[in-house]
């Protein structure tokens, strides 16, 4: 029986947290900011979602795309929806928008976000509410198209042909870009950051056959300890790389967080069997979801008051940020939870019903 991975979902917080004092340099100087290369966050979802979407095909053997995507939009759905009201509001009485150009906005701006369709080239113009859903967009194109080649021919394609998707397109980006770490640009039918998705899903389903020959392999205990320090190691690395932003070797940095996460997805490590003892609990999993769309509420207030902000030190500013976007993550999820209960008793009791008048 497959055992649940709590320590994935502490670093998914970690990572999350990258994300989000990245995003300060909306409101302050980018030149201040703590973690200015924390979009190195984003490899990391990237790379989970790639493993766990080979998981998900090597256990269950389920090879139906629509249902893979449903499932996964559902789980994504509520936040986004929640996240995206909140944020529009803000965005028309921020910006006094006359109730004629909300409508219009609206419609455009929501259509975009709620189908995760942002980074699918439909428009010219790249409208979006939560600007953090990007991600979303970016990995449900991926998905789409890599899941219907991995359900085909799985071993074939995690040691094969994926192997060489990630690689091409990781060099086109660096050639093109210097980088991997892109959004907007557009080439070739698609967004970069499509491209970005594309590499990094692959590079994860590459890893999770690597996980499997590690997995079955027995370690003595000098054996763990070398996994544990080569596992802390390559998450130290991506951090440090977060914190200083030195975006020659972000490729590098992609490869020792690979590492680690496939070590961490195997359980043998000292830090994850910690953890995992430690955790004992799926909340971590909910908390990154909603802190990553969440803290954009709390980012669009900050950036309306920029010039008053101004009178604080930036450790201050930074502070209040990081406490209220776990406030409003908290709280978002506490909704969620609650629509989902009053959603499921309503639907048992239609069923009920039904069962009854039959």
């Amino acid at each position: 029986m497959k055992k649940y991975n709590y320590a994935i979902d502490f670093w998914k917080v970690i990572f999350c947290y990258l994300i989000v004092c990245l995003h300060s340099n909306n409101f302050w100087y980018p030149e201040t900011s703590w973690f200015k290369g924390g979009a190195i966050g984003v490899e990391f979802f990237f790379i989970v979602t790639g493993f766990l979407m080979n998981q998900s095909l090597f256990l269950s053997k389920e090879t139906s795309t629509f249902l893979y995507i449903y499932n996964k939009i559902s789980k994504l759905f509520p936040y986004v929806l929640i996240t995206s009201l909140s944020i529009f509001v803000e965005k028309v009485y921020i910006n006094n928008w006359n109730l004629k150009y909300s409508i219009s906005s609206g419609i455009r701006l929501f259509f975009s976000e709620l189908t995760f369709t942002r980074l699918f080239g439909f428009s010219k113009e790249l409208w979006n509410i939560n600007g953090a859903a990007w991600y979303l967009s970016a990995m449900i194109l991926a998905i789409m198209l890599l899941y219907p080649l991995l359900s085909i021919n799985r071993e074939k394609c995690s040691r094969v042909y994926f192997p060489i998707i990630s690689i091409l397109l990781i060099g086109y980006l660096i050639q093109t870009h210097g980088t991997i770490i892109v959004i907007e640009q557009y080439s070739y039918f698609t967004f970069d950051g499509v491209k970005r998705a594309i590499s990094e899903i692959s590079f994860g389903c590459v890893l999770y056959e690597i996980h499997n020959y590690i997995k079955i392999k027995d370690f003595t205990r000098f054996g763990i300890i070398i996994l544990s320090i080569i596992e802390l190691f390559g998450y130290a690395i991506t951090i440090l790389f977060a914190w200083n932003n030195y975006g020659d070797i972000s490729v590098i940095v992609l490869l020792f967080l690979g590492i680690s996460i496939c070590i961490t997805f195997c359980q043998k490590g000292f830090i994850t069997i910690c953890l995992n003892k430690m955790i004992n609990t799926t909340i971590f999993n909910k908390f990154s979801l909603s802190l990553f769309l969440s803290h954009m509420e709390i980012m669009e207030v900050f950036r309306y008051k920029k010039l008053y902000l101004e009178s604080y030190d930036y450790k201050t500013v930074m502070i209040y940020y990081l406490l209220l976007s776990t406030a409003i993550s908290i709280f978002n999820i506490v909704i969620v939870n609650l629509i989902s209960k009053y959603i499921n008793k309503k639907s048992i009791n239609s069923l009920f019903v039904n069962v009854i008048s039959k």
